[in-house]
């Protein structure tokens, strides 16, 4: 994967909005495991190209589209409440484009009226700038307290990744200095990294390590270029 890779990705959300749309029937949570797969697998067919992984709080709206007579004068179409879950699974997760839900800030669903029989999901993702990383080489690293941070080693393990780390876990060890002396959560940040923790519990799926494991496999590269 090349830098024209992440540029793709970079043009692609610019305008800080993800588009997904989706001809699937939505499904109740509490319907059959092999129903709600159906719509999961259905999610991740559509977001299947997609590279990247939004690493920062979102804010999600679910639109789906069905017969007004079937959502009327029949007991066919679940509950808007009760659809949004088998719907996140399937953009949460190393083959969906969330980490997990414990992203989302906000979410809104509701059910619009078309003329077809058929149903369609369509999910727009509002995000902030630059809070995303490609899937390659995404590394979920251990700074302590059980909390972990998404980085990128793509094209970067050496000295600059050395240098990152180094300089994460200096203030990381200053957030955790001044919040154990007193300070106030929302100043303590102001020294942490912009880019939000992690606890373990959310990232079990994916790539994690501890930083002395990450550094042990950045040392020998240091050593061969000396």
């Amino acid at each position: 994967m090349d830098d024209d890779t992440w540029r793709k990705w970079r043009r692609f959300l610019s305008g800080n909005t993800v588009h997904i749309e989706v001809p699937v029937e939505p499904v109740s949570l509490q319907t059959s495991r092999a129903r709600k797969d159906v719509v999961t697998n259905a999610i991740r067919e559509a977001i299947n190209d997609y590279d990247f992984i939004l690493t920062g709080d979102i804010r999600i709206t679910i639109e789906w589209f069905l017969n007004e007579q079937l959502r009327y004068e029949t007991d066919k179409a679940a509950d808007t409440d009760n659809i949004i879950k088998p719907i996140l699974d399937g953009l949460c997760g190393p083959q969906g484009i969330l980490i997990d839900d414990c992203q989302i800030q906000s979410i809104t669903c509701y059910w619009i009226d078309w003329i077809r029989e058929d149903h369609k999901v369509v999910i727009q993702i509002e995000l902030l700038p630059d809070e995303w990383l490609l899937k390659e080489g995404l590394q979920f690293v251990h700074f302590g307290e059980n909390l972990y941070l998404p980085i990128s080693t793509r094209n970067i393990l050496g000295k600059p990744l050395f240098i990152l780390i180094k300089s994460l876990r200096q203030s990381f060890k200053v957030y955790r200095k001044v919040l154990s002396m007193g300070m106030e959560y929302g100043q303590a940040r102001m020294v942490a990294s912009c880019q939000r923790f992690y606890h373990k519990s959310y990232i079990l799926e994916f790539p994690y390590c501890d930083i002395k494991q990450l550094y042990s496999t950045i040392r020998p590269l240091l050593r061969n270029k000396q």
